[in-house]
């Protein structure tokens, strides 16, 4: 059963002047019953080299946009041309217990006039990036985007001529309501037709051979091929044959081949390594795909790697090698050994997750992962197996001058105190041993090591960030305790700011923080080697964000966070501390007028000293509270010594209000950009721009409104494409902000 939606739903003004300009869309969509109807896709382009294109052919585009059903996109030599499917956004509403769980792209290459029988499609997904609700119509509107793609679609032509680049989005959905429960598909296909776009190749042609299964099985046989085994500079494709066919290559280098039963099949004693420059594994989902094995000796690549439908096997003594220049690597789950060559100073981008069971190593470039989507772009190293010899998989080789740039992760199973042995969890540069009384349990240790913290304008973490998360933190008898040695690069100590900031080596203080980079507890160090890199800390007790900064303009420390909110009638003011001397404790004070204060009530220290993060907490009950009330903390000594620290209001005019909001329109935008912000305080607001790694482009001073307010940020021509984050600081402390993207 299939049906049709004709029509977007209306939009208020703010929305529509998010979107430039709203468009009729026919969509299809199939359902498992009448109730799943409620749903729909509107609004949606890709980007192609840079420029969007819009989708809904027939429709007038938005002026930001060109059309994509028909677009020409240029000319380009087939073996130095650069035509980039960067990615795109899918804007999807749902009513009635309807739910859009996932998006994503479809698209395939093959040259115009020809059948496309044969050449499957290939998927890029689109994270979850934004939720808001439209209250005009009723429906929760999401928007899945991603501009990070680095697929060369010039890449996957062979001669010279005019190709066609086919696509269509898709949603998946599900619905629970009075008419049952089920799954349904959302596109924005043409109507069933998909778009179509063309662009032209040109110069010699790149001899790409294909795999025919002609013989048998094995990769170095000629006549398995339809142009001779694959070479350095060839491309080599295997296609999906569909059922009945089980013939796929193997790749036997270096060794002579005997089956099960001990009998001669061929000798490729003398092969060396199998080679080619792009590697092409086609395939549409996990039940129809091709397969290609690599079961002894080497695989060299010297171009791009597609294996989207996970479709390289390694067995393990093996190890695959990715060359060349700057290239790609779409991922996969079954690699055991693999090695970062190439030309120095390139570097290999991952559009997808790599499992690695045994070793990554870097010899003579780079590997990046999207940082922006690290939970579908990340390293996995494998946990302890009899695979990896009960090491765990490991990563060798990082320099300054060739190393992972993006997220790395790894799980170690049943970690003991007192082992008496640092666990390393695979090189990745923290190492811990526990000590005392409790067991961690199995730890899932992560690395970040593209951005660093900027919580204050001058002041800055190095480019390595560790998460420690220990399965049991025992905090009911007495917590964890270990040792801990932190390692680092030198190029991560600088360019940490707009200004080319550094932190001096001799200055590095170890820090932790709870709550994901907010605010931070100074852990400092008990020994430095600027000669191996190493920081040790022995008797750390939490377990949280790590990093490193400069102890002489440290990341915020003593008072970390402090706000106020309403909550009902009643007022709750948190404040969190990470380092405490000679502290008696603090008056909670309020005023309304933010003029003369009174206090309210007093909150003890947890401990006059502490070097450990304090979280405190007091409600204000005061019944008949109106108007706007102003918060502050007077925090006392010992000794008499007081401290104020700044107010913050709470407004109790009329019911409580939700938490700040923050949109931007146009997005993604070329010179200015507009903000619209609602927010249930008035008072003195600020308004930070940033780029991916936390450094401030921009701060701007904004004095804000109860209710609905509008910012415009001008002259931003001059920055580069890319994906930034605009911040808000409310008047009461909150804080909200949006991502953007400069074209």
């Amino acid at each position: 059963m299939s049906t049709s939606f004709t029509s977007a739903p209306t939009l208020p003004s703010r929305t529509l002047r998010l979107l430039a300009t709203l468009l009729t869309l026919v969509i299809g969509f199939s359902f498992t019953s009448a109730q799943a109807q409620n749903s729909g896709l509107f609004d949606n382009y890709v980007s192609i080299n840079g420029t969007f294109y819009k989708t809904n052919a027939g429709n007038p585009p938005a002026s930001a946009y060109a059309p994509l059903q028909g677009a020409s996109l240029g000319s380009f030599d087939r073996n130095s041309g650069v035509l980039r499917l960067n990615g795109g956004r899918v804007n999807s509403f749902e009513r009635n217990g309807d739910v859009v769980n996932a998006a994503n792209i479809f698209y395939r290459v093959y040259e115009t006039g020809t059948s496309p029988a044969g050449r499957g499609f290939q998927r890029l997904s689109l994270p979850l990036t934004n939720i808001y609700y439209d209250p005009v119509n009723m429906t929760n509107n999401k928007e899945f985007q991603s501009f990070n793609y680095t697929t060369n679609l010039v890449s996957l032509t062979q001669d010279p001529g005019t190709y066609t680049l086919e696509i269509y989005l898709q949603a998946n959905a599900s619905f629970s309501n009075g008419g049952g429960s089920g799954s349904f598909v959302l596109n924005d296909s043409n109507g069933g037709a998909n778009y179509t776009a063309t662009f032209t190749v040109t110069g010699t042609p790149q001899i790409t051979t294909t795999w025919t299964g002609a013989i048998n099985d094995n990769w170095f046989d000629p006549a398995n091929w339809s142009n001779g085994v694959p070479s350095p500079t060839n491309d080599a494709v295997v296609p999906d044959f569909g059922p009945g066919f089980n013939i796929y290559p193997n790749i036997y280098s270096g060794s002579r081949v005997v089956n099960s039963q001990g009998v001669f099949q061929y000798d490729n004693t003398n092969s060396g390594p199998a080679e080619c420059r792009t590697l092409l594994l086609q395939g549409t989902s996990q039940a129809a795909r091709s397969i290609c094995r690599l079961v002894t000796g080497t695989l060299r690549v010297n171009g791009d790697f597609y294996n989207i439908q996970d479709s390289f096997i390694q067995r393990e003594n093996t190890l695959i090698v990715f060359s060349g220049g700057n290239t790609t690597i779409s991922g996969g789950s079954q690699f055991v050994r693999m090695e970062i060559d190439g030309v120095p100073g390139s570097t290999k981008t991952l559009t997808g997750n790599v499992t690695i069971g045994v070793e990554l190593l870097f010899t003579s470039s780079n590997l990046t992962t999207d940082i922006n989507n690290p939970t579908t772009s990340y390293v996995e190293l494998a946990n302890r197996t009899i695979f990896n010899a009960n090491n765990g998989a490991q990563i060798n080789g990082e320099t300054d001058q060739h190393y992972l740039r993006g997220f790395i992760r790894t799980t170690r199973n049943g970690v003991q105190a007192n082992e008496g042995e640092y666990r390393t969890f695979g090189n990745m540069g923290m190492s811990l041993e526990f000590v005392g009384n409790n067991n961690p349990g199995d730890i899932l240790v992560t690395r970040n090591t593209t951005e660093s913290y900027n919580p204050l304008n001058d002041r800055f973490s190095i480019r390595r960030i560790f998460g420690v998360r220990p399965s049991d933190a025992q905090t009911n008898t007495g917590g964890l305790q270990a040792n801990l040695i932190f390692r680092y690069l030198d190029s991560e100590t600088q360019n940490l700011g707009p200004n080319g900031e550094f932190i001096p080596e001799q200055n590095l203080f170890l820090y932790v923080s709870t709550n994901s980079g907010n605010s931070f507890g100074q852990l400092g160090r008990d020994a430095l080697d600027t000669n191996t890199n190493e920081l040790t800390k022995f008797g750390v007790r939490t377990f949280a964000t790590f990093t490193l900064g400069d102890r002489a303009n440290p990341l915020p420390v003593s008072l970390t966070a402090f706000d106020a909110r309403r909550t009902g009638a009643d007022a709750t003011i948190t404040w969190d501390t990470a380092l405490e001397k000679n502290s008696r404790g603090f008056d909670v004070q309020v005023s309304t007028n933010g003029r003369d204060f009174r206090t309210l009530g007093f909150v003890a220290s947890a401990t006059p000293n502490s070097e450990r993060p304090q979280s405190y907490r007091y409600v204000d009950t005061t019944p008949d509270k109106a108007g706007i009330r102003y918060y502050r903390l007077r925090q006392l000594d010992l000794d008499g010594k007081e401290t104020f620290f700044a107010p913050r209001s709470v407004n109790f005019a009329g019911k409580a209000k939700s938490d700040a909001k923050l949109a931007a329109y146009p997005n993604p935008f070329l010179g200015d950009l507009s903000l619209t912000m609602d927010v249930a305080t008035a008072g003195a607001g600020q308004l930070r721009l940033m780029d991916i790694t936390g450094r401030v482009i921009s701060t701007q001073a904004v004095t804000l409104v109860a209710g609905t307010n509008e910012v415009k940020l001008d002259n931003l021509g001059g920055l580069k494409s890319g994906m930034y984050v605009a911040r808000l600081t409310t008047p009461t402390g909150e804080e909200t902000s949006v991502k953007v993207q400069k074209m």
